[in-house]
């Protein structure tokens, strides 16, 4: 069993983007479609993009960054749902600047609010740069701090190190390496202090050429996932890949995938 995917991209020169996804599972037959149309006007820094789905599910986005203040952008994003008439909205506020980082989310879920404010510093020594994070989410309903985290990451031009701490019980660390211009290669580990439950995976990626690559990721529940994607042409490219289940070998637990990407 798996998944066929097809995406399709058209660039238009009148700053029009029209994106377009299938997604087929082969094992329960379940079609999920969605057509996205973007708008840009950059004179003005105004994106608007308006996302439908097979469900008939509505997702406007209106994207603005001000020229006056460089860093600054703003989102407000509504979604309908006419089957259920269910309707969210999200308003996004967030700064970027050359060593600070300012997010702030407000998700309308309900009559009362979820925010998410995150804050990150960067302090750069000669070539390498160290990071600090914070995110606070905060329940307007319950009147209660809903997560929390605490991130530090290190970083030099080939090699980034990245340890975080989420409600004082999930802790994750991870580290990335680019061994040349065609390998790179990540690890990470997790562990939930909650269910005493871990998890350790590695990941590398070859790029046979510019147009070919080799990717592969394998984790401690012997899941093994592959991928090879390659481009047919210019604005065509392939991609074949599969999961293996090291554990249950015979149970036909593996799953494989297409995914055909068309651009233009």
């Amino acid at each position: 069993m798996g998944i066929l995917k097809f995406n399709h991209k058209i660039k238009t020169p009148h700053s029009i983007d029209v994106d377009t996804e299938l997604s087929h599972s082969l094992e329960s037959s379940v079609l999920d479609a969605s057509t996205t149309l973007k708008y840009s006007l950059p004179q003005h820094g105004i994106t608007i993009s308006e996302k439908v789905n097979n469900k008939n599910t509505l997702v406007a986005t209106l994207e603005i960054q001000p020229k006056l203040i460089k860093g600054l952008k703003k989102t407000v994003e509504v979604k309908f749902d006419p089957t259920t008439g269910k309707q969210s909205a999200l308003v996004k506020a967030a700064y970027a600047g050359k060593w600070v980082n300012l997010s702030t989310d407000v998700n309308f879920l309900s009559s009362c609010p979820v925010v998410t404010s995150a804050i990150v510093f960067g302090c750069p020594k000669l070539d390498k740069t160290y990071l600090l994070g914070v995110q606070v989410g905060y329940d307007a309903l319950s009147h209660s701090v809903n997560k929390y985290e605490l991130s530090l990451a290190y970083h030099v031009k080939d090699f980034q190190l990245f340890g975080s701490v989420r409600n004082h019980s999930e802790f994750v660390a991870s580290a990335y390496q680019r061994c040349s211009d065609r390998i790179e290669t990540g690890l990470q580990v997790a562990y939930d202090h909650a269910t005493h439950g871990s998890n350790f995976s590695l990941a590398g990626k070859y790029d046979i050429n510019k147009d070919v690559f080799l990717k592969a990721k394998v984790d401690s529940n012997s899941l093994l996932n592959i991928a090879y994607g390659f481009a047919l042409q210019q604005g065509v490219k392939l991609t074949l890949g599969g999961s293996l289940d090291g554990k249950n070998w015979n149970a036909g637990n593996h799953r494989v995938g297409l995914q055909l990407e068309l651009e233009s």
